[in-house]
């Protein structure tokens, strides 16, 4: 028996409509987006280590909850959760690049705000799909509203 058959018929994951490979497969690739992100931040943006540990979490969790869509719908039925995917990881880019390549507090938030406002839509997309998949989108949603929050208060103290 496949590792995902025992994990479906204990109920964690709802059975998916893939094969085993296809589901590695796609787990690989949608990892591999925020891994390749993950690497940019490491060498070109050099976050501080607190925040690369919990981005490297929230990276995880989100590409995990698009994964878990993915293994049971087309891309066609969650295209707008595949485009909420998207419009993270771009908004991760311009986030990392305003605040460690410009420090600018400034635009910072502005992509901070947009990247809440996605996850805040994400996570009601997800869950309506699927609620392991809109859970494990709960966290990044926290953490980009404390990122954002954080950054306001670096902007109201630094005009």
């Amino acid at each position: 028996m496949h590792e995902f058959e025992s994990l479906s018929q204990n109920r964690l994951l709802k059975p998916s409509n893939r094969s085993a490979a296809e589901q590695i497969t796609g787990l690989l690739i949608f990892s591999m987006s925020f891994f390749l992100l993950e690497i940019f931040n490491r060498t070109v943006v050099k976050e501080p280590l607190l925040q690369e540990t919990a981005w490297t979490l929230y990276y995880l969790l989100i590409s995990t909850a698009m994964w878990i869509l993915w293994r049971r719908f087309s891309l066609r039925v969650i295209k707008l959760e595949f485009s909420g995917f998207l419009l993270a990881l771009i908004l991760q880019i311009i986030w990392g690049v305003d605040c460690f390549g410009f420090k600018e507090t400034l635009p910072t938030l502005f992509a901070l705000t947009l990247l809440w406002c996605n996850n805040l839509v994400a996570t009601v997309l997800f869950w309506k799909k699927e609620k392991l998949s809109g859970a494990l989108f709960l966290l990044p949603f926290l953490w980009s509203l404390y990122v954002m929050g954080e950054n306001m208060i670096k902007c109201i103290s630094n005009p």
